[in-house]
């Protein structure tokens, strides 16, 4: 049996409650759009995938109802001048690839400077030049090569089959470790090269979609190209894993259910889930009570 928490408001206070689940095939006329912002060497994102999402993609009943948007780019950012005063150097991780370290200060102003809710006037002039730079260097970097290939072959076609994969890589990540190569390195070495190529392969042919395609484009500027189109959606954020379920930033949640109570929380909504008020709300009682923490561990 599945459960899902609801809030009861009693004298102004509101009580979480467990309530069952429907194991029943759900009725929906529209699907409910689920967009995940994650990245590869994020423990936190790692374990929401091997959890909820592994258990949302298993479930019969609301599948069906709800197509999951998965962005592997969580916190890269491209290290755009007008965000080179916005560094914070408490938070910086020298060294995690691209032109210059990894800072949390100048990722998000990359995100409100270049993210799909920048104002026309706030925008920057070049928003993807340069090479991106990534959190946990090159080893998220090539992994993250790997996952946006892959979310762009035309042989992907569902964010099922998508989502088998992402978990797939996520889950053989820590079975890879060989510090900061170089991307350059990583294509070419026959020992770095073959056992991330053995993983991208392993994990296409047990979700069906085709290695070939994701290899070419890999070692082409077609991944480039594909980082550029999954930069431009990410949006302002506090950290990853970053769920929006029908415009509603989710509170941070890691039990097995988590998705699928968002998703058929917002099957019984008959309110707008995306109107701006309730979206701040949730954004502001997600970091006044906790919140999400970013990534901040060293390459």
């Amino acid at each position: 049996m599945l459960w899902r928490s609801v809030l009861l408001p009693l004298a102004g206070i509101a009580l979480k409650v467990s309530v069952p689940l429907s194991e029943e095939k759900a009725a929906c006329e529209t699907k409910i759009n689920v967009q995940i912002f994650f990245e590869p060497g994020c423990k936190d994102c790692r374990r929401y995938l091997a959890g909820p999402v592994e258990k949302a993609i298993a479930h019969e009943p609301t599948k069906g109802c709800m197509s999951i948007d998965f962005n592997p780019l969580g916190n890269a950012f491209y290290p755009i001048p007008e965000c080179k005063n916005a560094a914070t150097i408490n938070q910086s991780v020298p060294s995690c690839g691209g032109s210059a370290g990894y800072d949390s200060g100048m990722r998000k102003c990359y995100n409100a400077k270049c993210g799909p809710g920048a104002a026309v006037a706030d925008r920057a002039n070049d928003c993807y030049r340069g090479r991106l730079i990534f959190q946990h260097g090159f080893k998220e970097a090539w992994f993250s090569r790997y996952l946006t290939c892959a979310k762009h072959a035309v042989s992907t076609t569902s964010w099922e089959n998508y989502g088998q994969f992402i978990v797939c890589m996520e889950r053989n990540y820590t079975t890879t470790d060989w510090g900061d190569m170089g991307l350059a390195l990583v294509q070419t070495s026959s020992e770095g090269g073959a056992r991330f190529e053995d993983i991208a392969q392993s994990c296409a042919e047990a979700s069906s979609i085709n290695f070939d395609e994701i290899e070419k484009c890999y070692k082409s500027s077609g991944a480039d190209d594909a980082f550029e189109l999954e930069a431009r959606n990410i949006p302002e954020h506090s950290g990853v894993p970053w769920i929006i379920v029908n415009g509603v930033v989710q509170p941070e949640a890691y039990d097995d259910d988590a998705l699928l109570r968002a998703v058929q929380g917002a099957m019984e909504d008959e309110s707008k889930p995306s109107d701006a008020p309730r979206l701040a709300a949730i954004q502001y009682y997600s970091g006044a009570f906790g919140g999400r923490r970013e990534e901040r561990r060293t390459c």
